[in-house]
């Protein structure tokens, strides 16, 4: 018998009982059984505040990294957030597959639900720095402001530790932008095989290509 690290017994996981595929699988249900677009779009914002969880947890450790000035933890955290976005952004465009009139056939049996009531989603706007004026009103219009909510108001948004994590490093904002940049714009107009970039200019622009073979030739190829 093989034990995990809480010391319970492993023998009986497995795939299935590790996700809980049962209850998972049985947590779609459509207002319309036979109709045969309401499974996806089930699916898809069951799949997105699957998704928003990820990210949330993600931007807990992002917050806590920055407080901590880990700056390497925090620019990989960022990187794996974008990736997730990137996710939702991409599993929603299955919706474009889904005619309007079908999705008026099952919308009625909806009742007043909209993806604006998503708890989550309105935490990372929170957390992500939302606190205009339209904002605080709109997630009080269904009643006290949600726990997980006030929790992502109460803490600094994301541009205020980004800014307090810039100035315990001691460098500007401005400074990130032109560390390097007088190299890359050095190194931008440098080209390696200048002459098939010369060839390549003579289809493209012609009055350039004119201009380039007045030049003396820098490949040191010299004229044969």
């Amino acid at each position: 018998m093989t034990t995990g690290s809480a010391g319970s017994s492993t023998d009986s996981v497995s795939y299935g009982s590790y996700l809980a595929l049962d209850e998972l699988l049985s947590l779609q249900r459509p207002r319309l059984p036979d109709h045969p677009d309401e499974l996806l779009f089930i699916v898809v914002h069951q799949a997105s505040e699957l998704w928003f969880k990820c990210i949330l947890h993600e931007m807990d450790h992002l917050t806590h990294a920055m407080e901590r000035g880990e700056v390497m933890y925090a620019v990989l955290t960022v990187q794996r957030m974008n990736a997730l976005v990137q996710i939702v952004a991409a599993q929603l465009s299955a919706l474009e597959t889904m005619p309007p009139q079908h999705f008026a056939q099952f919308r009625g049996y909806l009742g007043s639900s909209s993806g604006s009531q998503s708890v989550q989603f309105r935490a990372l706007e929170a957390a992500s720095g939302a606190r205009d004026p339209h904002f605080l009103q709109v997630i009080q219009e269904h009643g006290p402001v949600p726990e997980l909510v006030q929790r992502a108001l109460e803490r600094p948004t994301l541009e205020e530790l980004f800014e307090r994590l810039v100035a315990r490093e001691g460098v500007t904002v401005q400074s990130l932008y032109t560390v390097g940049a007088r190299y890359l714009q050095r190194t931008v107009s440098q080209r390696f095989l200048p002459r098939l970039w010369a060839v390549r200019a003579e289809f493209f622009n012609p009055s350039r290509a004119a201009a380039a073979g007045d030049a003396p030739a820098s490949n040191g190829e010299g004229t044969r």
